[in-house]
């Protein structure tokens, strides 16, 4: 693929650019862009990876969370943060595609702003977790008050369906672990971003008139049933479940994902 510059737009919202064919889309990146400690290296691979989901060559910009948010965070004001960047950055009205959490907001972006965005994905994502993702979440930030930042990334390591990524994920995690705080994001940050996604500022899914397509995991341990729910609540979604696949569907099912996508990104 072309090569990928990274950036900060509004001096606080980081994200990666890839050149290439046709007008670029907008990803919104999952929990990951806010997580952990953001630096341009680990944009770039973030970039390269999602690059291998989407057409070759397709141009796009892989959007972050600001590290370091003020005030109250709620998922609306991310979309009206992402718009900014979008009208900034972008030719709108722009194919969106929101990841895990970059769905949410993705979602209030169609919402609020309707002539930005053209056409919206959603990538193991809905309008809300589930019951047992916000139990999760929950969990996890408290974990990060109280400094217990290992138990985070601990969390995560049954989030593949095949076992032996789990095993890979929960090694690597073993290994960084006295070094773990300096790989994670402001705790104020990620509790805050935790907290906005367990009580997401509410959106009309029965209004929104866009082509919208919903991809996801049928035992998504996270969004399993709220993806299903959105997509009977928007008019005309478009619902592609994966059966016995997780949240990491787009890892572990990457080409599966990739021939979903490619003709909605195209239009047809």
């Amino acid at each position: 693929m072309t090569d990928i510059e990274t950036g900060l737009h509004a001096g606080r919202i980081p994200y990666a650019r890839a050149g290439g064919r046709g007008k670029p889309l907008v990803i919104l990146n999952g929990g990951q862009g806010f997580m952990r400690k953001l630096t341009p290296a680990r944009m770039v691979r973030d970039a390269r990876r999602i690059a291998g989901l989407l057409p070759s060559g397709q141009a796009f910009i892989l959007v972050q969370y600001d590290p370091k948010p003020a005030g109250k965070l709620d998922l609306a004001l991310l979309a009206d943060s992402v718009n900014d960047l979008v009208r900034t950055l972008a030719e709108e009205p722009v194919t969106v595609i929101g990841i895990s959490f970059g769905g949410m907001v993705a979602l209030r972006l169609a919402e609020r702003h309707r002539e930005t965005v053209a056409r919206l994905v959603l990538l193991s994502s809905a309008h809300r977790f589930s019951e047992a993702g916000q139990s999760r979440l929950r969990q996890q930030a408290a974990w990060v008050r109280q400094g217990e930042l290992a138990r985070v990334l601990m969390d995560y390591t049954d989030i593949f369906r095949r076992p032996w990524w789990n095993w890979l994920i929960r090694l690597r995690f073993r290994a960084e672990r006295g070094r773990i705080a300096g790989t994670m994001g402001d705790p104020e940050a990620i509790t805050a971003y935790l907290l906005a996604a367990v009580d997401p500022t509410p959106v009309r899914l029965e209004a929104l008139d866009l082509p919208v397509l919903i991809i996801g995991g049928g035992a998504d341990q996270y969004f399993a049933g709220a993806m299903e729910e959105a997509a009977t609540a928007i008019p005309g979604a478009r619902l592609c479940l994966l059966p016995g696949e997780t949240h990491m569907v787009a890892v572990e099912r990457a080409k599966a994902v990739a021939r979903i996508l490619e003709p909605f990104i195209r239009g047809s």
